[in-house]
C-alpha cells in the first residue's frame, strides 16, 4: 500500500484537512486530538517561535491518518503541552503502514527532528514503538517513556442509571443531600449556551484558579486560555461535544465543569468552585449532572483525566493511563539530544524511589 505523507502548517491547508481530521477523531473517541481543540490551543496559547505542523497521511485523495506536533527548533512535541493528551489518529487497522509514513515524514523535514515526542492512551496504538519501526535508514531512534499517569475512566455499561446504581447507598445519599441543599437555597445546574459561553468561561478559569491558589496555584494561569476555551466552545457547542455545566446560586456561578467529547467518548477536562460552598458537594454535582448527559448522548465511557485522585477512584469503573514517549533519531546530533534528557532521567528516576507523601511535598515547594 502506498501512502503519502506531508508535514503542513499553513492555515489554508490545516482548513482544508480539518472535516475529515475531525471524522478520525470522532470514530476512535479522542476528543483531544480534534482540529476544533489543536488548533485553537495554536492560534491562542502557542508560545512565541513555535510552529503548529501536522503530519498528514493519505492514500490516494483519503485521509487515513494525522499526527499534530508543536514544532520548536528541532524538537517535535504534542500540542498543548500538559493541557490535554493530544495524540495521532489513524483509521482502524492501517497504525502500522501510517506510522510507517509518519516516520518518513519526519525523517526527511528540514531541519530533522532531533527529539519527537508523542502520547498514546492505554488501548490505542503503540505510536512511540510504530513510529520508531517505521524509520526507513534502518536504525530505530533511541526511545525512552518519560511519563505514564493514572487516568480514572467511568464505563456507563448499561446506562448513567445502571452505573449510578452501582454506586453505593451512602455515595447516592451524599450526593442527594447536597443537591437537596443546592436547591432548597435556591441554586440551580445548567449547561453553558453560545451566547453565556465566553462570560461562563471566564468565571470557570476564575474558579479553578482561585480554588488550587492555597495550593501553589494553577497551571492555568495564562489569560489566553479563556480564548481558546470559547473558540472550542464555539466550534463544537452545536455537535454536542462541548459541555460547560455551570451551577448558580443568587446570580453567581459557584461552581463549573468542562466536558468535551468525540464519537462514543467524553472526557472532563478541569473543574473549579468557590470553597464557600463546599456543603453541596459542587464539583461532584457538576460531573453527576454532566455524565447523565453525555450518556444520554451516546457517550460509552468518560475519562475523568489524568490524575489519581480519591473523588475520580470513587467514581471510576476502570483504570487507564497516559503514555508520553520520546524519539532521538540516529545521526548528527543524537548524542546531544540524548544527554539534554539526562536531568528529567535522574528526575524520573529519583521520583521513583520517594513516597507518596514526598513527592505531593516536593510539588507544592515547585508551584510556589
Amino acid at each position: 500500500m502506498a501512502l503519502s505523507a506531508e508535514a503542513l502548517s499553513d492555515d489554508a491547508q490545516l482548513d482544508a484537512l480539518a472535516g475529515d481530521w475531525d471524522q478520525l477523531a470522532i470514530e476512535l473517541g479522542r476528543p483531544f486530538s480534534s482540529p476544533a481543540w489543536v488548533r485553537s490551543w495554536g492560534r491562542y496559547m502557542r508560545p512565541d517561535g513555535v510552529e503548529l505542523c501536522v503530519v498528514a497521511v493519505t492514500d490516494a485523495n483519503r485521509l487515513v491518518a494525522v499526527a499534530p506536533f508543536a514544532v520548536s527548533g528541532r524538537e517535535w512535541l504534542p500540542p498543548g503541552g500538559t493541557l490535554a493528551p493530544v495524540e495521532p489518529l489513524a483509521v482502524a487497522g492501517m497504525e502500522e503502514v501510517a506510522a510507517a509514513a509518519i516516520a518518513d515524514a519526519l525523517a526527511t523535514v528540514e531541519p530533522r527532528p532531533r527529539q519527537i515526542w508523542v502520547e498514546r492512551h492505554q488501548g490505542s496504538p503503540d505510536w512511540g514503538a510504530l513510529v520508531s519501526a517505521g524509520w526507513d535508514d534502518g536504525r530505530r531512534p533511541w526511545a525512552w517513556i518519560s511519563t505514564t499517569a493514572p487516568v480514572p475512566t467511568i464505563e456507563f455499561g448499561e446506562g448513567f442509571d445502571a452505573w449510578l446504581a452501582g454506586k453505593s447507598g451512602s455515595f447516592r445519599r451524599d450526593l442527594r443531600r447536597g443537591e437537596k441543599r443546592l436547591r432548597s437555597d435556591g441554586g440551580e445546574v445548567r449547561v453553558s449556551a453560545a451566547d453565556t459561553l465566553h462570560a461562563d468561561i471566564a468565571d470557570f478559569i476564575r474558579l479553578h484558579r482561585s480554588r488550587l491558589a492555597a495550593k501553589g496555584g494553577s497551571s492555568l494561569d495564562d489569560d489566553r486560555i479563556v480564548e481558546m476555551l470559547a473558540a472550542v466552545g464555539r466550534e463544537l457547542l452545536e455537535e454536542d461535544r462541548f459541555r460547560l455545566i455551570c451551577i448558580e446560586v443568587d446570580g453567581s456561578t459557584i461552581a463549573a465543569q468542562l466536558l468535551v467529547s468525540a464519537g462514543t467518548e467524553a472526557s472532563a477536562w478541569n473543574s473549579g468552585f468557590d470553597t464557600a460552598y463546599g456543603r453541596y458537594s459542587p464539583v461532584m454535582q457538576c460531573i453527576i449532572h454532566g455524565l447523565a448527559e453525555v450518556a444520554e448522548a451516546g457517550a460509552r465511557s468518560m475519562s475523568l483525566g489524568p490524575g489519581d485522585q480519591p473523588y475520580k477512584r470513587r467514581l471510576a469503573t476502570r483504570q487507564d493511563a497516559i503514555e508520553r514517549v520520546v524519539l532521538v533519531p540516529r545521526g548528527s546530533g543524537y548524542l546531544g539530544a540524548r544527554a539534554r534528557l539526562l536531568p528529567l532521567r535522574l528526575r524520573r528516576a529519583a521520583g521513583a524511589r520517594l513516597s507518596d507523601g514526598h513527592k505531593e511535598k516536593i510539588a507544592r515547594l515547585l508551584r510556589r
